[in-house]
């Protein structure tokens, strides 16, 4: 996909009446292509990035003039906007004045294809921009911004980088191996891939394909059996989405809500406790459970506050245990919290006496943020659901790292690059050696230059583009 170069212009907001329509022009002549329609006030000359005020030639309608000089516009070409009353009619006659004039009809996309193609913008930046037109809450119009200030793509640098760095390490081992010269191992390099491999799955929001749902962030709550998180969903939902018991294991299936909180979207789930007897349906039931945990945009942890402080942090920190009948049981939190800690943890029943103090709990997780609520009685619920809205809009989150809405051309190249990075790895842990490994591994950073648009075809790229509008 190549810039054409030519001038193109194009209405560039909705149809239908509005306070404000604008006409954009974009290449050489756009200036002059302007006021050839626009009759200025003012005489020349016209500072450039300043509202002329004026009106249209044809009707002599009030309109603003704003004129941009390349490099320093939106495409880094000369640009030009016309701001009028946002009638069809006036806006048609001034789009037909301007094509007559020498322009030609911007494609869907255009404008932002050349901010694209003259390195403006990154293409996940090029991307959010149809995100922000597409999104369906404050939310995700937050997060799209996030990623229009290069949020996703600061977020693939990382491993981006960190592989290149193993890359250039395995070359140097198959260059150097007859020489006296310090290489990493290949356990060593496994041990990091597997690391890149991991942070890999959090941006793409997904482990083993599965993802809460596309398009919102998704907050997962997790803790011992009977701790309350099924009440907890019930009373952030509104409605009884789980059920209730006190027989504990009441929930093997997850349990997915959609909620709404001063102008957030998100989804919210619940699932299968810690501490159940691990056999059968109850270890696959918290293995999956597990894999959405490390797909979460926020993780939530949820223990008991009127027990012993020891009792949840055994079942979290996945220690053997005992049940009511002596037989041991082995919690499904050893398999979840160690590579992925929560990012809020909530001590339910402050409706009850304290068992410990703030400062025990925190010990548990000395990053996560510390709430007490009932879920009983609603008290502290409402903090809970302002921190979740922070850390999604821009706290510690996953979703602050980086990961924002992700479509499927980003999930599809963030995936491909796992499974490189993954036979990489393999290679290593097999024996296969690091000349398979290193061709893997150079296939991983060529999927997420893809990604970021560095190495993309041009089939690509016009199937992104031409789902915009005219105009943007």
């Amino acid at each position: 996909m190549k810039s054409r170069g030519d001038l193109i212009a194009a209405v560039s907001t909705p149809s239908g009446p509005a306070a404000r329509g604008i006409l954009r022009f974009s290449g050489p002549g756009s200036w002059n292509a302007a006021l050839r329609i626009f009759r200025p006030r003012t005489l020349p000359p016209f500072r450039p990035f300043s509202l002329v005020p004026g009106s249209t030639i044809d009707g002599g309608m009030p309109a603003l003039l704003l004129l941009m000089k390349s490099p320093k516009s939106y495409t880094r070409e000369d640009m030009a906007e016309i701001h009028a009353v946002s009638s069809p009619l006036v806006l048609g006659m001034m789009l037909e004045s301007a094509l007559k004039g020498g322009a030609r009809l911007a494609s869907p996309g255009e404008f932002t294809a050349r901010a694209f193609l003259h390195g403006r913008i990154s293409l996940t930046e090029a991307e959010a921009v149809m995100k922000i037109i597409s999104a369906r809450s404050d939310s995700e119009a937050r997060l799209a911004a996030a990623e229009i200030g290069g949020g996703l793509s600061r977020a693939i640098d990382r491993p981006s980088g960190d592989l290149a760095g193993i890359l250039a390490r395995i070359e140097m081992g198959l260059d150097f191996s007859d020489q006296d010269v310090p290489l990493s191992g290949d356990l060593e390099i496994e041990k990091e891939l597997r690391s890149v491999v991991r942070a890999m799955k959090r941006l793409a929001g997904a482990r083993d394909g599965s993802a809460p749902q596309a398009g919102e962030p998704s907050v997962l709550i997790a803790g011992p059996v009977n701790a309350g998180k099924s009440s907890l969903l019930n009373r952030c939902a509104g409605f009884d989405a789980a059920i209730v018991h006190e027989s504990p294991g009441t929930t093997m299936d997850a349990v997915k809500v959609h909620v709404s909180f001063r102008g957030a979207d998100f989804v919210m789930i619940d699932g299968p406790g810690f501490g159940m007897p691990s056999s059968g349906a109850e270890r696959t039931a918290q293995e999956a459970y597990a894999g959405l945990a490390c797909a979460a945009d926020v993780l939530v942890a949820v223990i008991d506050g009127a027990l012993p402080i020891e009792d949840s942090e055994a079942l979290l920190r996945g220690r053997t245990c005992a049940d009511a009948g002596g037989s041991a049981c082995r919690a499904g939190a050893a398999r979840l919290f160690p590579s992925r800690p929560p990012d809020l943890l909530l001590i339910n029943k402050a409706d009850l006496p304290p068992s410990f103090a703030d400062s025990a709990a925190g010990a548990l997780f000395p990053s996560a943020g510390i709430l007490r609520a009932s879920v009983l009685t609603g008290e502290g619920v409402e903090q809970l659901l302002e921190a979740v809205v922070r850390l999604i809009s821009g706290g510690n989150s996953q979703a602050a790292g980086g990961r924002g809405i992700l479509n499927a051309r980003q999930r599809a190249s963030l995936h491909s690059a796992c499974l490189c990075a993954t036979r990489a790895r393999r290679a290593l842990r097999t024996g296969l050696g690091a000349e398979a490994a290193s061709v893997d591994v150079r296939e991983a950073i060529e999927h997420l230059g893809k990604l970021a648009g560095s190495s993309v075809e041009d089939d690509v790229l016009d199937r992104i583009f031409r789902d915009f509008c005219v105009g943007k």
